[in-house]
């Protein structure tokens, strides 16, 4: 005869998440790389083991007490308009055994969204004042350019190259404008990576306490981006070269967020590529270590060439998945 399982109580349960959740938050603020990826577990586990309605409640009395315990109510805000929102997504969209394609995707923007809702709430407590938020931002700006100077960067680069501590600084600054206008895409290639770290943690997690439905990631050597995928690169590539005949600023920037997106999905096709040509998985530990220390010789230009190679595989499916899906689909 098999022996009854405890009935579990909905009030310890929330007690419990709650709990380890104000401790992930905390623990975030010394390691936020790391444990910002784990904050949001304890609200998705509440979603795939009871609902979203009580997700919610358990996000409530969490981000109450991070208010109280970590820094005033813009921390509590802060968590509950992202981290809690990426995990309730995410434990809903895997609750109702959605692809891991649109988890992905929904994930992402749940965190984009998240931010983007924090940053109108500051705002808000500004008063809705654009102009000292712009300030900020600005200001932003002026504090990298002075610890550059402080730190004598632009001297050593003086000493170290053919150019003058004013051209090393005016190329800094230079360099350091576009950065700040990049900023967009980059947090959104950020958040998308962040992403993928959570749900694999939120699969192994899932896998050890026996959650069902749990989450199936996508084999990295079939990882193939739509065709229509070039086309805003393409335009925004356009729109760059026509930047000396087309003075609109706005537009300037709208394409270069949307060219720093695209090559980060060709990334990711051309390592996909990549190791399926290799036979990476397949490979020995001599030619897995040669592999690595050969991408690691590389540096920036790894990326480039992953890049490159995804366009050509985009264009061409050089390994024939599209035709297999649609085979599959027919049968």
């Amino acid at each position: 005869m098999s022996r009854l399982q405890p009935t579990r109580s909905p009030v310890a349960l929330g007690g419990m998440l709650a709990a380890i959740t104000v401790a992930f938050a905390a623990m975030s603020q010394f390691m936020p790389l790391f444990f910002g990826l784990i904050a949001p577990l304890p609200i998705a586990v509440a979603v795939l083991l009871v609902s979203v309605r009580f997700a919610i409640l358990v996000t409530v009395v969490a981000s109450i007490l991070i208010g109280i315990l970590l820094g005033g109510p813009l921390a509590g805000i802060s968590f509950a308009c992202q981290s809690a929102l990426m995990g309730i997504v995410g434990g809903a969209l895997i609750k109702q055994r959605r692809p891991y394609g649109s988890v992905f995707i929904f994930v992402t923007l749940a965190q984009a969204g998240g931010m983007a809702l924090y940053l109108l709430i500051q705002l808000a407590v500004m008063g809705f004042d654009i102009t000292a938020f712009m300030q900020t931002l600005f200001t932003m700006e002026e504090d990298m350019i002075a610890s550059a100077e402080s730190l004598g960067v632009f001297n050593t680069i003086a000493q170290t190259s053919g150019i003058t501590a004013l051209e090393a600084e005016e190329t800094f600054r230079h360099t350091t404008h576009l950065f700040m206008q990049m900023i967009p895409g980059i947090y959104t290639v950020l958040f998308a990576l962040m992403t993928a770290l959570h749900l694999w943690i939120l699969q192994w997690v899932c896998k050890r306490m026996n959650i069902t439905p749990n989450l199936q990631s996508p084999d990295m050597k079939s990882v193939i981006m739509p065709t229509w995928v070039l086309v805003p690169v393409l335009g925004a590539w356009i729109t760059l070269l026509a930047n000396r005949y087309i003075d609109i600023h706005l537009l300037w920037i709208v394409a270069v967020n949307v060219m720093v997106i695209g090559a980060a999905c060709m990334v990711v096709e051309g390592f996909s590529y990549t190791i399926a040509k290799l036979r990476f998985s397949e490979a020995t530990p001599l030619m897995k270590l040669l592999y690595i220390m050969l991408a690691f010789f590389m540096g920036i230009y790894l990326f480039v060439v992953l890049a490159v190679f995804g366009v050509f595989d985009c264009i061409s499916d050089f390994r024939h998945l599209r035709t297999t899906k649609k085979g599959a689909k027919s049968i």
